[in-house]
């Protein structure tokens, strides 16, 4: 994600996986950033988060954001459903989800990166 995010502005993030990939249920897959540069109300942000809710996969996906924070979140949907205050893992995703639903959506994000960075990369000229 953060060599296709890049293609369109230079990226302020960890350049790490979006999921542990040696327990990848620990938690969803997700993608935190900002681009370099670029006021949080920028357009292109809005229109990034666009694209990513177009995209048709296993899931849906967002890009989500707190006021407070300057960086923005790319997050399949079913993982916004936490509360402030609660950790972002699998045992507080249990409260909303059985635990094979959770992991069967897991599955499904962590299948899906590769095709919506593909969708992102394909759909660049409109955040450009």
């Amino acid at each position: 994600m953060h060599d296709c995010l890049s293609m369109i502005k230079p990226v302020v993030a960890s350049k790490v996986n979006m999921w542990v990939k040696a327990n990848p249920f620990i938690y969803p897959p997700f993608f935190r950033f900002s681009f370099r540069d670029t006021h949080k109300t920028d357009e292109v942000y809005t229109r990034l988060k666009r694209i990513i809710e177009d995209f048709n996969g296993g899931v849906h996906w967002t890009m989500t954001t707190i006021p407070e924070l300057r960086n923005y979140v790319i997050q399949p949907k079913f993982s916004t459903v936490l509360k402030k205050d609660e950790p972002y893992e699998m045992k507080s995703f249990l409260n909303y989800y059985s635990e094979e639903i959770y992991k069967k959506n897991v599955e499904s994000a962590i299948l899906d990166i590769k095709a919506l960075t593909e969708w992102i990369k394909q759909n660049i000229s409109v955040l450009q």
